[in-house]
C-alpha cells in the first residue's frame, strides 16, 4: 500500500456501537460521554438554527459526532493514544479486510484466462453489457422517488412537462438536431455539456434510464420518451466512433470480466446461500438504525462454511462514507426486495473471498500495517489539536486526572459550539478511530432525547422562518459534512450506490 488516509467523512457515519443497554431514559438528555451531557435543548437549538434535516436520523448523526469528540477528549485527558495494536486493529477492521481482499484478488486474477467473447469492441459497445454512453435532455417532473429531484410534481405539472418533452423529441431526430435542442434541458449543468453523461456501467443509472439507452441504437435518438423519477428524458446514444477513445479501455477488459463472472459463479455454486425470508425487512431496519443491531448475532444468510449475521451487516453499513448514501438508498420505497436479497448475497460472496484469502494465508506485511497505524495515530492527534485538547496542553493547565477530564470536556463542548456556527474547522475523527474509542470508553445515546431534540428544533426553525419572513434570511448555522479525501476506501465487498442521470 503506497498511501493511507482515513476517510474523514466516516466520522459522521459512525454508528454508536456499544450504547445498547446503557441508554438513559431521561428525555432531556440526548447523549453522555464521561461526565459530559448533550441535552435535548442544546441539540434542538443546533439543528433548528441550521439548515439540517428535522429528522431523528440527522439528530442521531450529530449526537454521535458529539460523542466521538468527547471520547477523544477523554482519551486526551488520560494521555491515551490508543496505541495498543489490538485496539487499533479493532478500529481498522474494514481497511485490513479490504487490503487483504485486494491482495488475494491480485493473485487469483493471475490464474484467470480471458473468455473469448466472439465479438469485437464495436459489437460489445452495441450490446451494452459492460459500458454505455449517452446524452440526454431532461424535462424535470419528479415523482418523489429520487431525493435529489425534489418533491413530486402535480399531475397537471407532469402533463405540462410531458408535452414539452414531446415537442423537443419531435425536433430531435438526429445527432445534429438533438445537440441543437440540448439548450432546453433542465438538468443543472446539462446544457453546457450538451447533455453528455459520459460513460457508465448499466447498473450506474436508474433502471428506466438504462433500459432507454439499451433500446436505442448507437448513433440514434430514442423515438420514445423515457420516464424516470426525475422526469422525461430524450436520449441520444453516441455511435461507437464518437466514443471509441473513451470506451475502448473498458471494453478491452471485458474478456477478463467474464472470467471473473465464471469465478464468482463458482463461488455461488459452492456457497448454496440461503437468505432469510425476512432479510429485506431486516436490511431496511438495520440501515435505518444501525445502533439497534450492532450486537445482533441473528442470521441474515447461511452458506456452506459460514453465515452472515445482522451485526456484520451493521458494521459494514457503519463503515461506509456518508456521501455514498447507501443506507438512505436501502430505505427508498422504490428499491425492490429482490435488490436487497441480491445485496445480501453480494456480502456473502465477499465473506467467502475473505475466507479464501485467510486460507491462502494472505496478510498485510509489517510496512503495510505500520502505514495503517500511522494513519490511525495521525487522525487522533490531529483531532486533538483541532479541539485544543492535546494531552500536553491539558497537563500544563490541570494537574489532577479529574481536572484534566473536566477541562477536556469543557474544551470539546466549546469546540462543538463553534463548529456548528462554522467558526472552526472540522476535526475529522475517522471511523476506525471512533470505533476504537467507542469500545474503550463509556457513553450513551438516548432515543427519547433525540425525539425531544427534534421537537425543539422544529420550534426553533419555525421561529427562525418567521423572523426570516420579516427581516430577510439570517445566516444559518453550519453542520459540517466534509468530502471524503483521496484514497478513502470502503469495506471490501461493498458495492457503490448507483449514480443517477
Amino acid at each position: 500500500m503506497k498511501s493511507f488516509r482515513l476517510p474523514a467523512v466516516l466520522t459522521l457515519g459512525t454508528a454508536v456501537l456499544f450504547a445498547l443497554g446503557c441508554d438513559s431514559s431521561d428525555p432531556d438528555v440526548v447523549a453522555t460521554a464521561g461526565d459530559q451531557k448533550l441535552t435535548a435543548e442544546k441539540l434542538g437549538e443546533v439543528i433548528g438554527n441550521s439548515q439540517g434535516s428535522l429528522e431523528t436520523d440527522f439528530a442521531r448523526t450529530l449526537a454521535e459526532m458529539w460523542v466521538n469528540f468527547q471520547l477523544a477528549g477523554q482519551a486526551a485527558a488520560q494521555n491515551d493514544t490508543i496505541s495498543d495494536k489490538k485496539e487499533m486493529d479493532y478500529g481498522l477492521w474494514s481497511f485490513i479486510e479490504n487490503a487483504k481482499t485486494q491482495k488475494f484478488g491480485t493473485e487469483v486474477r493471475k490464474t484467470w484466462k480471458p473468455v473469448d467473447t466472439g465479438c469485437n469492441e464495436e459489437c460489445l459497445y452495441s450490446k451494452g453489457d459492460m459500458v454505455l454512453s449517452a446524452r440526454h435532455i431532461l424535462i424535470s417532473a419528479s415523482d418523489g422517488s429520487q431525493p435529489q429531484a425534489g418533491p413530486a410534481v402535480t399531475p397537471e405539472q407532469r402533463t405540462v412537462a410531458e408535452n414539452k418533452a414531446k415537442a423537443i423529441l419531435a425536433q430531435a431526430t438526429s445527432a445534429t438536431t438533438f445537440l441543437a435542442q440540448t439548450s432546453k434541458t433542465e438538468e443543472p449543468g446539462g446544457a453546457e455539456r450538451k447533455g453528455d453523461l459520459g460513460t457508465f456501467v448499466p447498473q450506474g443509472m436508474v433502471p428506466e434510464f438504462t433500459k432507454g439507452v439499451l433500446a436505442t441504437k448507437p448513433g440514434e435518438v430514442n423515438r420514445e420518451l423515457v420516464r424516470s423519477g426525475y422526469g422525461y428524458h430524450i436520449i441520444y446514444r453516441p455511435s461507437f466512433a464518437e466514443v471509441k477513445d473513451k470506451v475502448a479501455p473498458q471494453l478491452a477488459q471485458y474478456p477478463m470480466q467474464l472470467a471473473e463472472s465464471v469465478y464468482t459463479a463458482a463461488l455461488d455454486s459452492v456457497a448454496k446461500t440461503k437468505v432469510d425470508k425476512n432479510a429485506p425487512i431486516t436490511v431496511r431496519a438495520v440501515a435505518r438504525n444501525t445502533l439497534a443491531y450492532t450486537n445482533d448475532n441473528s442470521t441474515l444468510a447461511e452458506y456452506s462454511g459460514g453465515k452472515l449475521t445482522v451485526s456484520r451487516l451493521a458494521d459494514i453499513l457503519n463503515a461506509l462514507p456518508v456521501q455514498q448514501q447507501v443506507r438512505q438508498q436501502i430505505q427508498r420505497a422504490d428499491v425492490p426486495d429482490s435488490s436487497l436479497t441480491s445485496f445480501v448475497k453480494y456480502l456473502v460472496r465477499s465473506q467467502q473471498i475473505l475466507k479464501q484469502a485467510d486460507s491462502a494465508k494472505i496478510v498485510l506485511d509489517t510496512a503495510e500495517m505500520a502505514n495503517l497505524y500511522m494513519g490511525f495515530r495521525t487522525n487522533l492527534t490531529g483531532a486533538w489539536n483541532m479541539m485544543g485538547v492535546d494531552p500536553k496542553m491539558l497537563t500544563d493547565s490541570a494537574k489532577s486526572a479529574g481536572d484534566r477530564q473536566k477541562l477536556a470536556g469543557t474544551r470539546v463542548s466549546a469546540y462543538f459550539d463553534k463548529l456548528v456556527k462554522n467558526e472552526v474547522g472540522f476535526a475529522d475523527i475517522a471511523y476506525p478511530v471512533a470505533r476504537a474509542l467507542q469500545k474503550k470508553y463509556k457513553f450513551t445515546v438516548n432515543d427519547a432525547g433525540l425525539t425531544k431534540a427534534i421537537e425543539k428544533a422544529k420550534t426553533v426553525r419555525g421561529s427562525a422562518d418567521s423572523l426570516k419572513a420579516k427581516q430577510g434570511p439570517p445566516t444559518p448555522g453550519a453542520v459540517p459534512m466534509p468530502e471524503p479525501p483521496a484514497g478513502a476506501t470502503p469495506p471490501a465487498g461493498t458495492p457503490p450506490p448507483p449514480a443517477k442521470p
